[in-house]
Formats: C-alpha cells, sequence, structure tokens
C-alpha cells in the first residue's frame, strides 16, 4: 500500500469514528389522538390531538363565567389551533383561535386565544389563555376567560365577564373514552366501564329554547347506561325540581344510543314545564332532537 493510499485510508477511519450513529426518531409524549374528560365546573371538555400527537388540533369545551352586572354567561365554541405566527387582534364572528400548537418535547402546551360570540341581544369578544401537559394517556390544563359583553344596538360594552383558572382533566382509552360535538357544536364526552359493557358516564352540554324566557345552556351528566346484545343503549325518565315560593320544574329526559368500535353516537331530547305554586304553567322549554358523535383513540402507538 502506497503513502498516499495508507494516508487516505488513515483520514477515512478516523471520520468513521467521529461520525455520531443516527438517532431513532422520537416517540410522541402522548399515547392516544382523543382525550375526554371534564372540567372543575364538572362540564365536558375534549381536547384533540394531530395524526402524530405532537401538535394540539382542537379543543370542545363548555364553561362558565360570571359577570359584573350579576349574570351567568355560558360561551363553547369549539377551539382550533393555529401557528403562533398566525397570530392576529380580532377573528371573525362565531371563530374560537388559538395562536399556537406545538406540544413541547415534554408534554407541555400554552396558547393565548380570541373567540367572539353572538347572543342575539349582546356580543362577547373573548380572550382565552389554555395550558396543557400531556402524558401518556392523561392529560391535564387550565383555561381561563375574560369576556366583555358588548351591545348589539350601541356596540358599547356593558359587562364584563371572568373565567378564572378553570381546570381540567382527560383521558384517552381506545374504545373506552369518546369525545366529539353535538348537532348544537356543544362538547360530549362518553365513557365507557372497564369490561365495555356499559356507559358509565355521559357528560353532554345542551341548550334549550322557552317560550317565555329564552335560551338556556347547561353542562350535564348522566350515568350507567347498560349496552344490549346489539350495543346500544337508552333510557328516559322524569325529575322534578321545586323552586321558590311553591314553584316546580318538571323535567322529560330522552337518551339513547350506540357504541361501535371506536366510534359512539345518539340522541338526547328534554323538554321543560314550569308551574306556579298554584300548578299553573309560567313556561315551557324544548331542547328539540340533538345529535351527538363521538370517536375514541386508535389503539396506542409506540
Amino acid at each position: 500500500m502506497g503513502p498516499k493510499l495508507r494516508a487516505l485510508l488513515t483520514v477515512l477511519l478516523a471520520l468513521a469514528c467521529c461520525v455520531p450513529a443516527a438517532t431513532a426518531a422520537a416517540t410522541p409524549v402522548a399515547t392516544g389522538t382523543i382525550y375526554g374528560g371534564q372540567t372543575s365546573q364538572h362540564d365536558p371538555f375534549v381536547l384533540r390531538l394531530s395524526a402524530d400527537r405532537e401538535h394540539v388540533a382542537k379543543a370542545m369545551l363548555y364553561v362558565e363565567a360570571p359577570c359584573t352586572d350579576g349574570k351567568l354567561v355560558s360561551f363553547s365554541l369549539p377551539a382550533r389551533f393555529v401557528a403562533k405566527a398566525e397570530r392576529r387582534t380580532v377573528v371573525d364572528l362565531d371563530d374560537n383561535v388559538f395562536f399556537g400548537r406545538a406540544l413541547s418535547k415534554t408534554g407541555t402546551f400554552a396558547a393565548d386565544g380570541l373567540s367572539s360570540a353572538d347572543y342575539g341581544y349582546a356580543t362577547a369578544d373573548i380572550r382565552e389563555h389554555l395550558t396543557a401537559k400531556v402524558r401518556g394517556h392523561t392529560a391535564t390544563g387550565t383555561y381561563r376567560a375574560t369576556v366583555d359583553m358588548l351591545d348589539n344596538d350601541t356596540h358599547k360594552r356593558f359587562a364584563t365577564c371572568h373565567a378564572s383558572r378553570v381546570k381540567w382533566s382527560a383521558v384517552s382509552v381506545p374504545r373506552r373514552v369518546f369525545g366529539g360535538l353535538t348537532s348544537q357544536d356543544l362538547p360530549v364526552v362518553v365513557e365507557m366501564n372497564a369490561l365495555g359493557t356499559a356507559v358509565d358516564k355521559l357528560r353532554i352540554a345542551w341548550s334549550t329554547d322557552c317560550a317565555k324566557s329564552g335560551e338556556y345552556a347547561v353542562g350535564d351528566s348522566f350515568e350507567d347506561f347498560r349496552l344490549n346484545p346489539a350495543r346500544t343503549f337508552g333510557d328516559s325518565w322524569d325529575e322534578s325540581t321545586s323552586g321558590s315560593e311553591g314553584s316546580k320544574s318538571l323535567d322529560n329526559y330522552v337518551v339513547g344510543g350506540s357504541v361501535r368500535g371506536v366510534t359512539a353516537s345518539g340522541a338526547l331530547r328534554i323538554k321543560e314545564t314550569d308551574l306556579d305554586a298554584q300548578g299553573a304553567t309560567t313556561d315551557t322549554c324544548d331542547t328539540g332532537q340533538i345529535s351527538w358523535r363521538v370517536r375514541s383513540s386508535l389503539s396506542p402507538r409506540a
């Protein structure tokens, strides 16, 4: 071997020894894409990640906030997430946008958001902040918002509402925890028992129209629906609630659904009759037929 060839071989061996070995692709900190649970206000909460589990794609939430005029406002527009570079100062009516979407390598996330909602008598300008911490099949975080209520005629602010540090927690379990939206664009979470033979919890937000008092919304929860061999469930029942000065509210609930693999769907209807102390009807409310559809994560991937 000549001196030039020997020198070249020495250089190649030296380079080979110093080139770092190829590293395996980082494993995402999340084991699922759909996380379903509830807020500290006991309302349904759904967090959906991108297919590669590296970005937050959507949040479905229902939140209530007390206002300076003594009223309580609820808001629930599904939130979408865009890159921080797309940040702006205003959003379209009935839109809810968070600026930032990437999960950190340790599974943490924080972003500010803007939303604008129409309440008929007023428009709400909403400034939000969402945090998340994802570890495997669990996710936790906080949500806060400031809501400026603007009169639709004068465009002047007449009240400010605050949702201060609403905590949330959710889990991702394939074929056991499902999350999605109702036909009213309100969040719904289905939680199965360990054997998959019953719906342990149906967490669902709904709104209803009343003949005299207008519209109102509720974050609700129903329990223990046994699945039949066809993988369907359903029940109906009546509830009575006593009010002030002898008044009473009579409610009829009809709930049903089916569970098929990684999807579940169903319907809900609630009719309410309000009575005074003498038994005369003072108001009636009806949600109409509300449909809902949810999905669970696929089997965990490495």
